[in-house]
Formats: C-alpha cells, sequence, structure tokens
C-alpha cells in the first residue's frame, strides 16, 4: 500500500491510481492480474492498494522489478504534484 497525503484531489487520485494501474499491466515482468485500487481513508493517509504478481520464481528478479515498479510509483505521484504521507498527529492547543 502506499498513502498520500489528504490534501490529494480526487482527480489526482484517480489519475494515479489509473497511472500506476497501466504501469503493472504493461510491464515485461508482471501478469495481468495486477489491481490498483483507492483502498481506504487512513488515519494520516489516503491509502492505495498496489498489488501485482511478478513472472518469475527468481528472488533477484522479484526484488529488482519492485525497485524498478516502486521508483516509477515514485515518479507518477511526483509528476501530479502529490505527497506521500507518513504518520503524524495534530495538536490543538486552546488559549483559556
Amino acid at each position: 500500500n502506499i498513502g498520500l497525503t489528504y490534501d490529494t484531489t480526487v482527480e489526482n487520485i484517480k489519475n494515479i491510481v489509473n497511472d500506476i494501474q497501466k504501469l503493472i499491466d504493461d510491464h515485461q515482468m508482471t501478469n495481468d492480474e495486477g489491481k490498483v485500487r483507492f483502498l481506504s481513508f487512513g488515519a494520516s493517509s489516503l491509502d492505495i492498494m498496489v498489488l501485482y504478481y511478478v513472472n518469475s520464481p527468481e528472488w533477484e528478479v522479484l526484488i529488482d522489478t519492485q525497485q524498478k515498479i516502486n521508483y516509477e510509483i515514485i515518479e507518477i505521484v511526483n509528476k501530479y504534484n502529490c505527497e506521500f504521507a507518513f504518520p503524524s498527529t495534530s495538536v490543538y492547543i486552546e488559549k483559556n
């Protein structure tokens, strides 16, 4: 799963999901069973599930493919000027 910040627009979420799905579908080392979906509203992020299967039983191929896809996901998110979320907490201080 990847998490985007809560200020990400619906249009950008749709574009990012579609672009990542196309990336997974078109990648030479993945099969056609990959799924990319806007999954949930997390505590600190809008969560997108990225699920795919690599067409190789070899560990090196798996981790190399994962790395290449992860780099491309970063580029897709950056393309829409969006940001990855990280766990955060807001603190409100009241003046009496």
